[in-house]
């Protein structure tokens, strides 16, 4: 059961000596951009923030520098050809519609676009999962929640990242739909968590015969049909 209150959320499990789970949204937030990410000389580097910057199209984008990393003096880490040496961008709380020319984007900021492992496009105006995404092969951290996307089949593509450890899809209309949770899992096993949340051995396994279930099921449909 989650109870939000003072910005936060609050987890009570059914066990009554068990003591609640708080979450502070605003401290993760902030937690997440002081971590930063490791880039593709192996020393840290933060993700490129152009999150909560009221801007609509990647391409308004290109004309504005990044959020400055707080509690930093220096900012970001670029090569001699002043692109950003960083694995992260963050997109997040914007008005997206579109990340078609997100490859070309990246391409334009990044000194190693084909490194990229963090994307956060969450509190946008998504209705699909972007294809382009999947030209991003190092993709390891998936940040989708808080969209308009209404189609769970639109989560199979998801399954070509095969290093794609993290993925969040919450507060999306596909969440509400029957079997969300094991579809989504059933269909993309590299994760470790999704929606925030550790994957147990016990949803692990439910998810793969759950996929047989439905997978099997429609696959001796099309053979059935065949036969005719």
């Amino acid at each position: 059961v989650f109870i939000y209150k003072n910005g936060c959320y609050f987890r009570f499990s059914n066990i009554l000596v068990s003591r609640p789970l708080i979450i502070n949204l605003n401290r993760i937030a902030a937690m997440t951009e002081r971590k930063g990410r490791i880039d593709c000389h192996g020393e840290t580097s933060p993700p490129v923030n152009y999150g909560f910057m009221e801007i609509s199209k990647l391409e308004d984008m290109l004309d504005q520098e990044p959020r400055p990393i707080p509690n930093s003096k220096k900012g970001y880490k670029k090569d001699k050809n002043g692109k950003f040496m960083s694995n992260g961008l963050l997109l997040n709380s914007n008005g997206i519609e579109s990340v078609a020319s997100l490859p070309e984007f990246v391409t334009e900021l990044f000194a190693s676009p084909s490194n990229l492992s963090w994307i956060d496009l969450s509190h946008n105006c998504l209705t699909t999962i972007p294809d382009v995404l999947l030209s991003f092969p190092n993709l390891q951290i998936l940040n989708l929640h808080s969209n308009r996307i209404e189609d769970l089949q639109q989560v199979e593509k998801l399954g070509q990242l095969r290093q794609l450890k993290k993925l969040s899809l919450h507060a999306n209309p596909i969440e509400k739909q029957k079997g969300y949770f094991y579809f989504v899992l059933g269909l993309v096993p590299t994760l470790n968590t999704l929606d925030f949340s550790g994957i147990t051995k016990g949803e692990r396994k439910s998810a793969e015969t759950w996929k047989k279930m439905v997978f099997g099921t429609k696959k001796k449909r099309r053979s059935d049909d065949d036969d005719y």
